[in-house]
C-alpha cells in the first residue's frame, strides 16, 4: 500500500478537528432556551405590538352585526303565466334565527333595512337584502322563505317563455 501524502494527512487533520469542533460547539453553545440569551438582545429582538385580531376559531353562528354576501340567480322555462322557478341562497354561519326580507328591483331606492346597491349589499342586522340586477318575464317580486342558514328564492312568470331574476344578496346577523 502506498503511503498517503503529506497534503493527505494534513486535509484528514483538518476534517477530524472541524468533526470533533462542531460537536463539541453544538453541545455546549446550542441556545435551547431563550434563558441563555442575554435579556437586551432579547428585548431588541421584539417589535412593538400589532392590532389585536379576531377571536378564533370559526363563529358558529353570523355574529351580529356581522354581514355576508354573494349572488344569486333564478331562471326558468314557462309554458304560461304563472310558471315558477326556484333558486337558493346559503350563507357559511347560520344567523341566531330566520331573518326577513326586503328584495328591491334595480334602481329602486335603497331602504333602512336595505341601504345598498347591486355593486355594494349591505342589510340591517336581522335582514336578508335581494339587490336585483336583471330581470325578464317576471312579476315585479321575488318571493323568498328564508331560514337561519340560507332562504329559497321562487320567481313566477308572466308569460310563456324563459324567465329569470338574478342579482346580489348581503345579511347581517341578528
Amino acid at each position: 500500500m502506498k503511503r498517503p501524502s503529506a497534503s493527505m494527512v494534513v486535509a484528514t487533520i483538518a476534517l477530524c478537528v472541524s468533526v470533533v469542533g462542531t460537536g463539541v460547539a453544538s453541545s455546549r453553545y446550542l441556545i435551547t432556551s431563550t434563558r441563555q440569551i442575554k435579556p437586551s438582545v432579547l428585548a431588541s429582538l421584539r417589535g412593538k405590538a400589532g392590532p389585536i385580531g379576531p377571536a378564533g376559531p370559526f363563529p358558529s353562528t353570523l355574529p351580529k352585526g356581522a354581514t355576508a354576501e354573494g349572488q344569486y340567480a333564478v331562471q326558468g322555462t314557462a309554458a304560461g303565466p304563472s310558471s315558477i322557478a326556484y333558486g337558493s341562497i346559503s350563507w357559511n354561519w347560520p344567523t341566531r334565527s330566520a331573518v326577513q326580507f326586503q328584495s328591491l328591483a334595480k334602481g329602486a331606492t335603497p331602504t333602512p333595512q336595505c341601504p345598498g346597491t347591486y355593486l355594494a349589499p349591505r342589510a340591517a342586522p336581522g335582514y336578508l337584502c335581494l339587490y336585483s340586477e336583471v330581470s325578464g318575464n317576471e312579476f315585479s317580486s321575488v318571493d323568498v322563505q328564508t331560514r337561519a342558514a340560507g332562504a329559497v328564492l321562487d320567481i313566477a312568470s308572466i308569460s310563456s317563455g324563459q324567465f329569470l331574476n338574478w342579482g346580489s344578496w348581503a345579511v347581517t346577523g341578528n
